[in-house]
């Protein structure tokens, strides 16, 4: 309830040579900025991106010697003709797709942070984020 009395108290003291218009406008850009993160936040998002990166080099190298050896297959199928999901290689590579959408997520959750940047494109990033996890996890 404050804050509407704050704000009627504002627009009823606008002197009458100035814009109510843009004087409130003004008001409400000032009082309704989102606060910024401490700097412990910023580095420890910064931190997390560079673990990203080395889990998706990781991955990266673990692929590569899957496929250098040969050993690289997602199904087998049995002598009795079951499926099996090579569990070790459907983790490298859901290993290799998830962190570039994290990496992704994070930066654009530094420029939101920033204000650079609004929360449109932040769902269907998260969409394919649980997409991968999904796929990866059967």
């Amino acid at each position: 309830m404050g804050d509407e009395i704050r704000l009627l108290n504002f627009i009823s003291n606008i002197p009458p040579d100035a814009n109510p218009y843009q004087e409130t406008i003004n008001y409400l850009e000032a009082v309704a900025a989102p606060p910024t993160l401490p700097h412990w936040a910023r580095l420890t998002l910064k931190f997390f991106i560079a673990c990203y990166s080395l889990m998706w080099l990781q991955s990266f190298y673990l692929l590569y010697v899957r496929f250098k050896t040969r050993t690289f297959r997602l199904i087998t199928v049995t002598r009795l003709g079951l499926w099996r999901v090579d569990v070790p290689n459907m983790s490298g590579l859901a290993y290799f797709l998830y962190p570039p959408l994290v990496i992704a997520d994070l930066t654009l959750q530094h420029k939101i942070d920033e204000g650079e940047r609004d929360l449109t494109d932040k769902v269907p990033l998260l969409a394919c984020k649980f997409l991968v996890v999904l796929t990866a996890s059967w």
